[in-house]
């Protein structure tokens, strides 16, 4: 009788110790998962703002087209720190009468990116570059910049970390670097005109594709 119940007590044992060590085994292969390292994204918010513009110069009366689209690689170094790739192109074709005015821009940033909390709000710090391409009436001339700027944003994760993510973002840049040189063929007399025109055509150039805020919206996936 007595041997029976000892059984019993060390069955009993041997079952909590069981489930005990699966809780603890559990519990560390979780801590041993890893989170995603790479995010793989599209900034749509470029291509909206870009298709907006097109909407306003045919509401205008001006014939032309605008297209942006950006492309985001993310590298997870550590849980706060991560590097981050963005290449980035645009277009803008405008005509009415006998104006053509057509403008294109690459550009290449390297963002270092810091997550100081435990969600996914993010600070980056930002070095890059641009060049822009005009075609004015014919008249061509290409330029080059160096970027510098800053960007907060959100990383949204659409459940567990990894798969599809959401990242607005909104950032702030400025360029350093020599201004579109296009001769219109004014003479000395109407240097005036050439000054303007060239203040204009920077001015535009640079607020739509490097200066200033910008607005991202990235849809990407995290692997």
């Amino acid at each position: 009788m007595l041997n029976e119940k000892l059984k019993q007590k060390t069955a009993l044992i041997m079952a909590v110790l069981f489930l005990s060590g699966g809780v603890v085994f559990a519990n560390d292969a979780d801590d041993q998962i890893t989170l995603p390292k790479n995010t793989l994204s599209l900034d749509v918010g470029h291509s909206l703002l870009f298709l907006s513009i097109t909407g306003i110069m045919n509401l205008m009366d001006y014939s032309g087209t605008a297209f942006g689209i950006g492309a985001q690689y993310e590298r997870q170094i550590t849980d706060k720190v991560s590097a981050v790739l963005l290449f980035g192109y645009s277009t803008f074709d405008m005509s009415r009468d006998n104006f053509k005015w057509n403008m294109s821009s690459f550009s290449a940033d390297v963002q270092g990116r810091f997550y100081p909390g435990q969600g996914g709000f993010f600070v980056s710090g930002i070095l890059g570059y641009a060049n822009i391409f005009a075609d004015i009436n014919e008249k061509k001339a290409l330029t080059h910049y160096f970027k510098l700027g800053g960007k907060l944003g959100w990383r949204i994760d659409f459940g567990k970390p990894g798969g599809f993510v959401f990242e607005p973002a909104i950032g702030y840049y400025g360029t350093l670097g020599k201004n579109l040189d296009i001769d219109y063929g004014y003479d000395e007399e109407l240097s005036f005109f050439n000054n303007m025109f060239h203040l204009l055509d920077n001015s535009m150039a640079r607020i739509l594709f490097t200066d200033g805020l910008r607005l991202s919206l990235c849809l990407g996936y995290r692997f």
